[in-house]
C-alpha cells in the first residue's frame, strides 16, 4: 500500500490546526491600496455596520454571512490586523498588514472589526 500522506504535504495539504499561507492571486497583488477604507467606530457608523451585518446573516440564513458587508474592509485577525478578502463556510482569506505579500486563511469566527 501506498503512503499518499507524502503526495498530499507535496500537493499542500496540512494537518489540521496548521495555519495555511496561501500565495497572493495576481489580482491580489498590491492589494492593501485596495483596503484603505476601515470601518469608523463611532455610534453611527458601527450601529450602521453591525445592521448590515446582522442583515446579512438573516438573509443568508449562514452564521459566517455577518462577515460579507466586510469584504474589502480593514478587519482585526489572531494575527494582527489586516483587509478581508473573501469569506467561505470553513475560512476567511485576509492580507494581513504583517505579511501584505500572502493571504492568510483563518476561521471565520477569529475575524472581528477593527476596534
Amino acid at each position: 500500500m501506498q503512503n499518499y500522506s507524502k503526495i498530499l504535504i507535496e500537493r499542500g495539504w496540512r494537518p489540521r490546526g496548521t495555519p495555511r499561507i496561501l500565495p497572493p492571486a495576481p489580482s491580489m497583488r498590491n492589494s492593501q491600496q485596495d483596503c484603505s477604507e476601515s470601518v469608523k467606530l463611532d455610534d453611527l457608523a458601527h450601529s450602521d455596520v453591525l445592521d448590515r451585518m446582522e442583515a446579512s446573516a438573516r438573509q443568508f440564513g449562514q452564521p459566517y454571512a455577518y462577515l460579507f458587508p466586510l469584504i474589502g474592509k480593514r478587519v482585526v485577525t489572531p494575527r494582527g490586523p489586516g483587509c478581508l478578502k473573501t469569506v467561505f463556510a470553513q475560512r476567511c482569506e485576509v492580507v494581513l498588514d504583517a505579511e501584505p505579500e500572502r493571504i492568510a486563511c483563518f476561521r471565520p469566527e477569529e475575524v472581528a472589526l477593527v476596534a
